[in-house]
């Protein structure tokens, strides 16, 4: 397995970190643990784990990591198959295989490494979590790797490189068009509150509000038919119109 080191410990912190890690994680469940860490001065340090999937016994001989047990009926007796075999299904007898430990030791490598990071007086912090699991509407990034790095540092545009950049930027048209999103919805609830609370007046024209919602949503089915893509952008660039015409109404003092 392969774990990104905080660049804000010192080499020694990085050091004892991975030690602690490996030790409270892997040693203490008998799996033996060699790490290397690497760093060429790329702003990329990090460490490879190994770890030994089958344990060793009392004489240092390789044990056994599974057995085999039979199935037993209601009546206590195995399960013969047409072949005349008995049935049977295998027990894992360490537990180091299970899936689930992906999660448990990602989840264990933030706490120790910001256990770390908040002994060294740094504000920083990792979290193994999705963006999905802490509540975050943006796309990730993927990770870039060694090479794919260092080609991007001598101007040399990769796959992954121009990915992660197009992600970017629908990360940002999503928060400005939440932001305008935002502004609108205050807009419109402040002048709905002013309505309600103005004296009863005769039936008028659409207020500017519902004239404005209408026309997105006007808009909105008309670009359906355009990728997602394009359907974001153009919504960003008429929210941006919307919330220009509504600046300028309201600073010339101009309603429905």
């Amino acid at each position: 397995m392969d774990a990104a080191l905080p660049i804000e410990l010192s080499r020694e912190e990085q050091i004892r970190l991975v030690r602690e890690y490996c030790s409270s994680q892997f040693v203490s469940r008998g799996m033996c643990v060699d790490f290397a860490i690497h760093d060429t001065d790329s702003g990329n340090p990090h460490c490879h784990i190994m770890l030994t999937m089958r344990p060793l016994d009392e004489r240092g001989a390789w044990a056994a990591k599974s057995k085999k047990e039979y199935d037993i009926d209601e009546n206590g007796e195995r399960i013969r198959l047409p072949s005349g075999r008995y049935k049977t299904h295998k027990v894992d007898l360490t537990g180091w295989n299970d899936k689930g430990n992906a999660l448990l030791w990602r989840k264990a490598w933030a706490d120790i490494s910001n256990a770390y990071l908040e002994r060294a007086g740094r504000p920083e912090r990792i979290d193994h979590r999705s963006n999905a699991e802490r509540g975050i509407d943006e796309l990730p990034t993927v990770h870039m790797g060694v090479a794919a790095c260092q080609m991007e540092k001598k101007g040399i545009a990769t796959e992954k490189g121009e990915l992660n950049r197009n992600i970017q930027k629908a990360n940002r048209l999503i928060r400005e068009i939440r932001a305008q999103i935002g502004k609108l919805k205050e807009w419109i609830g402040e002048l709905f509150k002013a309505r309600e609370n103005a004296p009863e007046q005769p039936p008028q024209s659409p207020g500017l509000a519902n004239l404005l919602m209408k026309y997105l949503s006007v808009q909105r089915e008309k670009s359906r038919k355009y990728s997602q893509s394009w359907q974001r952008q153009h919504a960003a660039d008429e929210l941006k119109t919307v919330a220009k015409a509504v600046g300028y109404l309201s600073e010339h003092g101009i309603s429905t």
